[in-house]
């Protein structure tokens, strides 16, 4: 079994680099995917006005967003 670490920030640039490494028809060698979402970082200006609930909150639709856009594909 093959294990693959991926880290992404933008689900279309993931897309891109993973269509090279995902299986072709004929292959049956399972692939175990490990996805760690890297959320974009809020600048410290940003954080002044923004509450550290709304931005787990943000962080959590983004990661949510992203990964179904990925999941499908793997």
């Amino acid at each position: 079994m093959d294990n693959i670490i991926v880290y992404i920030d933008d689900a279309a640039h993931a897309l891109q680099m993973l269509q090279p490494m995902l299986p072709a028809g004929g292959q049956r060698n399972p692939t175990r995917w490990i996805v760690v979402g890297c959320a974009p970082r809020v600048t410290h200006r940003v954080s002044k006005w923004v509450t550290h609930s709304a931005r787990e909150s943000w962080r959590g639709k983004w990661a949510e967003k992203v990964f179904s856009q990925l999941t499908p594909l793997l």
